[in-house]
Parts: C-alpha cells; structure tokens; sequence
C-alpha cells in the first residue's frame, strides 16, 4: 500500500511513518523540513507547505 503522511517527522507522525515502513508500505512524508533522515528503500520525502498552495504543485 502506498502511504501519504503529512507532518509525519513530528513526535506522532515520526511513529506512524516507522510503523508503516515496518509493515512493509510505500511511505511518503509532506513536510517544511526534512529534521529527520531516514534511509529506508520505501521511503521519500517531499518539501512542500500544506498552507501554501504554490509549493503543492
């Protein structure tokens, strides 16, 4: 399954983001800044700002 989660390098979202790449799932984290690195080969970060419809696109 293919996981989006936005905020997901934050206290909870950095559990759910580990949860789901243990199950084996394709995660990809919307977030301002990338505060965490993780090396995981199912795992993608995109830079954007959900307030801010222009770095959506």
């Amino acid at each position: 399954m293919k996981v989006l989660i936005t905020g997901g390098l934050g206290n909870l979202g950095l559990w759910i983001t580990h949860h789901f790449l243990e199950q084996g799932h394709d995660v990809t984290v919307l977030g301002r800044s990338e505060r965490v690195i993780i090396n995981h080969i199912n795992y993608c970060f995109l830079r954007a700002d959900i307030t801010d419809i222009n770095s959506l696109k």
